[in-house]
């Protein structure tokens, strides 16, 4: 009996977004481009090593402690959908200091800025009435400045860097103004690897807009070119999502 009405719950998703599916199509034809964008604040902690040449530093920065070592930073997503077709650019830039420990002991100011541009494009693979699934591929560049000093050190290198990558969305509506989204990505090329998970919600407060929040995670890899970049940012997002 459990497996008759396992088998009865899953036919029935089925079948449902196999309508959804359906009705989209049909509307297709008359559908233009939809425009989001959505300026947000990332208070990102930092954890990890970061090295110029032969001198590096540990950096463990959490969330709710890197206020007096934030200096600077703002990021947006802009998003565009037309039919299945969907287009994003995630943009941030962030400029803290920490003084931390070398491999030697010694104390070390590290000053850091980061630009990251993230085009994807994509298509949505699962229409349903609950939300959909969109594949992703895209190629994120981040460019890092990085300026270590100290009683015995002084060393600074700026690197810019694009790696490709691939990922998924998943948008889920258990409500009229309730959203609910989840995102992972991963890449490499000019990193040893990059991979990123994302997963929050927004109340819409109308056509015309919606308050979001989230947690983001962004760990990077990067060990060329006299750059030691090996960190895991993550923390909270607050924005709002403007819609044209």
């Amino acid at each position: 009996m459990k497996h008759r009405t396992r088998r009865l719950v899953i036919a029935t998703g089925l079948l449902a977004c196999a309508a959804r599916e359906a009705a989209a199509q049909a509307a297709e034809q008359g559908e233009s481009w939809r425009f989001a964008f959505t300026p947000y604040a990332w208070i990102s902690g930092i954890r990890g090593t970061i090295g110029v040449g032969s001198s590096t530093g540990e950096v463990d920065v959490a969330f709710n402690e890197g206020g007096e070592d934030f200096e600077f930073g703002f990021a947006g997503l802009l998003e565009a959908r037309r039919r299945r077709w969907v287009a994003r650019t995630d943009f941030f830039y962030v400029s803290f200091s920490s003084e931390q420990a070398t491999s030697a002991g010694t104390p070390v100011t590290t000053g850091q800025d980061d630009v990251m541009l993230h085009p994807e494009i994509g298509y949505t693979l699962l229409a349903c009435p609950w939300g959909g699934v969109d594949g992703l591929v895209g190629a994120r560049y981040l460019n890092t400045g990085v300026d270590l000093s100290g009683p015995s050190t002084e060393a600074s290198v700026d690197r810019g860097w694009i790696d490709g990558t691939v990922g998924a969305n998943v948008r889920y509506q258990p409500g009229s103004r309730w959203r609910l989204v989840a995102k992972a990505d991963v890449g490499a090329g000019g990193s040893d690897f990059v991979w990123q998970l994302y997963g929050g919600g927004g109340y819409d407060l109308g056509r015309c807009c919606a308050i979001v929040a989230a947690w983001r995670l962004l760990d990077l890899d990067y060990d060329k070119d006299n750059l030691l970049y090996d960190v895991r940012l993550s923390g909270p997002t607050f924005g709002v999502t403007l819609r044209f």
